[in-house]
């Protein structure tokens, strides 16, 4: 993930054109609960469509038989976003609040399935074709280890 951050922070350095002229697909990394691969593409000016995928060493999830902790996992998610670009006004680039709907898997000790809301906001530098964005998701699982889940991640995605 070090590697990763470095890249990016090489890429900030030598890029000189907008976050919205970089491309419509960004691609990059998020950390936190879980932490692992992000991308995103933007359908439309205010529309865009994101995912993850994370591997990890522990995962600790609530149902109805009380708390419980997976070892190893891969958390898979997808969510369709909206974006307010308007709502926190910056004088350079721009950082829209989104929210959206989606699902998210886990396959680990236990395999579960579920829908998943999301919010945050983002960061849309305007020198680079970069964004860093923080997001909490809300999961609800219905199939397999049938429960709630929250994550919560920071990350950094490149566009082209």
């Amino acid at each position: 993930m070090k590697i990763l951050l470095f890249l990016l922070i090489t890429v900030i350095s030598m890029t000189s054109v907008d976050a919205r002229q970089g491309g419509n697909f960004g691609l990059g990394g998020v950390l936190g609960s879980p932490s692992g691969l992000s991308m995103k593409d933007w359908t439309s000016g205010n529309h865009a469509v994101e995912g993850a995928l994370a591997f990890g060493a522990y995962h600790r999830y609530y149902n109805d038989y009380g708390w419980h902790n997976d070892h190893l996992f891969v958390h898979l998610s997808a969510s369709y976003l909206w974006h307010n670009f308007s709502a926190l006004p910056v004088e350079r680039g721009q950082l829209p609040l989104f929210w959206g709907v989606g699902g998210r898997m886990l396959l680990g000790d236990d395999f579960a399935l579920g829908a998943r809301g999301c919010g945050g906001f983002e960061y849309l530098f305007p020198t680079a074709p970069l964004d860093i964005f923080l997001e909490l998701g809300i999961i609800a699982d219905f199939l397999g280890n049938v429960g709630g889940d929250m994550d919560l991640g920071i990350g950094m995605r490149y566009f082209f």
